[in-house]
């Protein structure tokens, strides 16, 4: 069942995952995305020695998604170029993306989210 209003910002790929002509957009913006996010960071992506890649990461990061999805629209299919427009106003470089900045856990992923959407002014 399709959902409205709050729910859809909380649920913010539900109504294209039922809608079956639309299940593909969901997989291309998650791909875009972290492609994206490769090309901001890339010596963190991938890299055990970060963790950006770990559950502490892909959290904060996924969270992050909901925001910019939010700031483009529901609707909008986001282009690399536009994710890019966003990450590159984030100052925090490679090295920042470490345990000793964000520890694992809930309060790592909160404190990589805080500053991932305060950096990004969105």
């Amino acid at each position: 069942m399709p959902v409205s209003g709050v729910e859809a910002e909380r649920l913010f790929f539900r109504n294209w995952f039922i809608n079956e002509e639309k299940e593909a957009y969901i997989a291309r913006i998650i791909w875009t995305y972290f492609n994206a996010i490769k090309d901001k960071w890339p010596e963190a992506w991938g890299s055990s020695d970060y963790i950006l890649t770990k559950s502490t990461g892909i959290i904060a990061l996924m969270r992050f998604l909901k925001d910019i999805v939010s700031y483009y629209g529901i609707e909008k299919l986001i282009s690399f170029e536009e994710f890019k427009m966003i990450l590159d106003k984030i100052k925090l470089k490679d090295e920042h993306l470490v345990n000793d900045n964000y520890k694992a856990g809930g309060v790592g992923q909160a404190d990589l989210y805080k500053d991932l959407k305060s950096q990004s002014e969105i």
